[in-house]
């Protein structure tokens, strides 16, 4: 089976059922605490129901972040100015689990270890 780091626009994209990312629910999720912060304001923003048995339903999935994977997604960071703090994080982690990073963000679409699904 597939795994892939679940960016917050993926996984909001699978919790809407957007069709385009129909085959990625059933792949091996990761992402990490903060991608599920941002999925679960989202939730809150768009008057989703359950936000929080969402969130649970993912908090399997959670990668730890440690201060290498920080000190590594800020140096990128300097070089993408236009990628948010829990985007570039998400993609440092999983370049460090050898795993692709799924999303729809443009701020990616060039970038190499990316499966962009717009």
């Amino acid at each position: 089976m597939s795994v892939y780091f679940y960016d917050t626009y993926a996984l909001a994209k699978i919790v809407l059922g957007d069709v385009k990312y129909k085959k990625y629910d059933q792949f091996d999720i990761v992402t990490s605490k903060l991608n599920l912060m941002e999925l679960y304001l989202f939730m809150l923003r768009n008057k989703i129901q359950g936000p929080e048995r969402i969130y649970e339903m993912f908090e399997e999935s959670i990668v730890d972040i440690n201060n290498e994977d920080i000190f590594q997604a800020m140096k990128l960071k300097l070089k993408n100015k236009n990628i948010s703090y829990v985007d570039i994080i998400g993609y440092i982690l999983s370049k460090k689990h050898k795993i692709k990073f799924l999303t729809g963000d443009n701020a990616f679409k060039d970038l190499p270890n990316v499966e962009f699904v717009k």
